[in-house]
């Protein structure tokens, strides 16, 4: 496994596993250097490209602005190398070694002779059927990888990126391919969040936007496509970075030892205490039997006594105990098969055999019978299915020979299997139909009906009741009963709850007990401000409520006729 590893190197998804846990263990800070590093050059490009594309003056300031945008690339890929170097140093368990202005201007120079370069060999490796492009994406991904190793020296730096580069190269063209197709994935979904998003702040807010107005519009535009890019990059450039840094760790760990002594610095007092107990006793035990005197007679060597005397029981049950540990699937896969004359089934019968090599045996010779027996019925069945594909799409043309000219389309049994697909579907939606019919018929009624359950009537007079209790023609049932009594208070509350049930059976508003009045009119004006009638009825009940339920206004039988007329404006207006 370890001669595989250092020929081919890890699985690709191995190390993109490998890659999520250094991630995952990486401080904040850290990521928060890559941000600072990639956001503002991210911003520059986006603002540089929708400036050169619409700005009205943009030619002249095309030349400053690309400087900017340059210096701001440089100023990413040196913060790239940072983050590089503290994923190296965490996966060595090396302490981090604080940084200065030498430092980081040394990794600087690296990135300003080497990086740019990628800009004009990355997208040309695309064009040779993309056979160059792996090792040019990891050569340049090493690069950064290896910026802060070799104190500024730019051709050591190219040597040893170029180097790891060509190391691996089944591992580096699978990772390639995986972070193809992860990229496509990221890319999608963040199209299709940067596309809702203006909807969902309408949603929510309310408020319309250019790019509500015309959302297509938003979609084919370059900027856009732009901005899905760069959210796109700047999600995945952490996971590409930490992928070749692990990679380019294992590649030179492999003359280095650096993951040894990093399992070595890692092992705590948990760890070193086993396996110090267990080299002291291993030390004794060997130190023991170099200095153990012999006796009882060991001056007649083991192979003398056992030609003199014959084998002893001990050396008998040592040699069936060896015989038994060699005849384990474990050694025996690379004999050769030794045939016997006699069957080996006949073995169950041997009294000889252990009891588990008879039951053994046993379930052999049934599953063979019953092999037996399964099979012709199979046999005849494969037949009958043969017989009836050569009915349904008749026998096979016969293949031409060379001197019989161009092949021959059947359009006849294509004709026909389209006709049998259509008939087969036709079936099925006639069996899903008559289900459904079957589905909605009243069943018959036999004997006596059971008595319904009349709806238990709400308490009025609870705070926490909540307009769900009873659909809407129930709640102005309830009022119209409540007046008759002579109780308009708790009439006009029936009335309001049964105007909430009918809004949230439109879908204007959701109930839930923990909402004001107020939270349900702020709710109601988002999602109906084409229907300024029912708004503006919906906030009259509110106030006729609150006056009523909340303040000193006395009920009356015109205010609940009021209440019931902004109800049926309501209605009718839904």
């Amino acid at each position: 496994m370890l001669s595989q590893q250092a020929t081919l190197g890890s699985a690709p998804l191995d190390l993109m596993e490998d890659a999520v846990h250094w991630l995952r263990r990486m401080p904040a800070g850290v990521h928060l250097g890559f941000l600072f590093g990639t956001v503002p050059f991210l911003l520059a490009l986006l603002w540089f490209w929708s400036d050169m594309s619409r700005g009205a003056f943009a030619d002249r300031r095309c030349g400053t602005s690309a400087g900017w945008v340059g210096v701001l690339y440089l100023w990413m890929k040196s913060w790239h190398a940072v983050y590089c170097a503290e994923l190296r140093s965490r996966m060595a368990a090396e302490p981090s070694v604080p940084w200065s202005v030498r430092r980081w201007f040394a990794i600087l120079v690296v990135q300003v002779g080497l990086q740019p370069w990628g800009l004009i060999l990355f997208p040309l490796s695309f064009v040779p059927l993309l056979l160059p492009m792996p090792w040019t994406f990891a050569l340049f991904r090493n690069i950064d990888v290896l910026a802060d190793e070799n104190q500024g020296r730019v051709g050591a730096t190219f040597r040893a990126a170029f180097h790891e580069a060509k190391r691996w190269p089944g591992q580096n063209h699978g990772l390639v391919g995986l972070l193809l197709v992860a990229a496509t994935v990221v890319l999608i979904n963040v199209a299709i969040v940067l596309a809702t998003l203006p909807s969902l702040v309408k949603m929510l807010t309310g408020l319309d936007s250019d790019f509500t107005l015309s959302t297509s519009a938003m979609i084919f535009n370059s900027t856009y496509l732009l901005a899905v890019g760069a959210v796109t990059y700047l999600v995945l450039a952490p996971f590409v970075l930490a992928i070749y840094t692990r990679r380019t760790f294992e590649g030179t760990a492999l003359q280095t030892g650096a993951d040894l002594r990093a399992r070595l610095r890692q092992m705590t007092p948990d760890h070193v205490a086993p396996l110090s107990k267990f080299l002291l006793a291993f030390i004794v035990f060997m130190s023991w039997n170099e200095i153990a005197p012999p006796t009882h007679g060991a001056e007649i060597s083991g192979v003398a006594a056992i030609k003199k005397d014959g084998p002893s029981p001990a050396v008998t049950t040592l040699d069936r105990a060896i015989q038994d540990v060699l005849e384990r699937p474990d050694f025996t896969w690379r004999e050769r098969r030794q045939l016997s004359p006699v069957n080996d089934l006949d073995l169950a019968d041997d009294p000889g055999a252990r009891w588990w090599q008879r039951l053994s045996r046993w379930f052999e010779r049934q599953l063979k019978a019953l092999g037996t027996t399964l099979e012709a019925p199979f046999q005849a069945l494969g037949r009958q299915v043969s017989a009836f594909l050569k009915w349904l799409f008749g026998p096979a043309p016969p293949t031409p020979t060379p001197n019989e000219g161009p092949v021959q389309v059947d359009w006849l049994t294509g004709l026909k299997l389209l006709l049998y697909a259509a008939s087969a579907a036709g079936v099925v939606v006639l069996i899903g139909y008559a289900l459904r019919l079957w589905k909605r018929r009243q069943p018959k009624a036999i004997g006596l009906a059971k008595p319904t359950l009349a709806p238990a009537i709400p308490d009025l007079s609870a705070e926490n009741l909540s307009a769900a209790a009873l659909p809407d023609e129930g709640w102005l049932s309830l009022a119209r009963e409540l007046a008759a009594n002579g109780d308009f208070r708790l009439a006009v509350r029936a009335v309001y709850l049964g105007e909430l049930a009918h809004l949230a059976q439109r879908e204007f508003v959701r109930l839930a007990t923990a909402k004001s009045n107020r939270e349900y009119q702020r709710e109601l004006n988002r999602r109906a401000q084409t229907l300024p009638q029912v708004r503006a009825a919906f906030a009259a009940t509110v106030l006729t409520f609150d006056r009523i339920w909340y303040g000193h206004h006395t009920a009356t039988a015109e205010t609940l006729a009021l209440a019931e007329a902004y109800f049926a404006d309501v209605r009718g207006t839904t």
